[in-house]
């Protein structure tokens, strides 16, 4: 053990290079849970390790040993914060067809026809204010060249929560959606309408 104490004080100039290594570990840590842990006891952890790591100073075993898992705890607890300050209403619910007015943020000519539109809603059948998703992401198989980011439109969709990974350890476009503030994602079964964009929303 006094070898390895040896070894890791030899290479103390190299010390600062695994503090990115050891955040990113961290927040991979907390990535890799299956349940959303709570903001407190997360930010107790980091307060109690960081309470030990100050009364263990020094270049013990110990003490590095304690200091590198502080620096891991600080990467989770970024990753929690993270997901804490983007939290934003997701579809509740089964998949049902709604009606919805929005600001279209994006609009994506496909390839194989159609576009597919991201839109910041004002109003969706059914759904309070406060429970609207942040944006809402919409194909149309048949659009007007004339939409346009800015423009407002109302159209009825077929609206669902974003899709998990369809196999474990897939692709999870649900993650992607969660940071990007997509609650919902679905298909017109209409052509969307040109519409006026509220005086409260055009200023917000």
């Amino acid at each position: 053990m006094r070898h390895v104490a040896e070894a890791l004080e030899a290479e103390r100039p190299q010390w600062p290079l695994w503090v990115p290594v050891l955040v990113a570990a961290g927040a991979l840590a907390y990535f890799s849970l299956p349940e959303e842990p709570g903001a407190w006891p997360v930010a107790g952890v980091v307060a109690g390790l960081l309470g030990l790591s100050m009364a263990m100073r020094g270049s013990t075993l110990a003490s590095l040993a304690v200091a590198a898992v502080l620096v891991a705890s600080i990467g989770f607890a970024a990753a929690k914060l993270r997901v804490e300050l983007v939290r934003a209403p997701v579809w509740a619910g089964e998949s049902r067809v709604v009606g919805l007015s929005g600001v279209v943020e994006h609009v994506d000519v496909r390839e194989e026809g159609g576009v597919r539109l991201l839109l910041r809603p004002w109003a969706i059948e059914g759904v309070s204010r406060e429970n609207l998703p942040i944006r809402v992401r919409v194909s149309v198989r048949q659009a007007s060249a004339d939409v346009t980011p800015g423009q407002g439109i109302s159209v009825r969709a077929r609206l669902s929560a974003p899709p998990a990974p369809a196999v474990p350890g897939g692709y999870d476009f649900a993650r992607l959606a969660y940071f990007q503030g997509i609650g919902a994602v679905g298909f017109a079964v209409e052509p969307p309408i040109s519409v006026a964009v509220p005086v409260d929303v055009a200023s917000g």
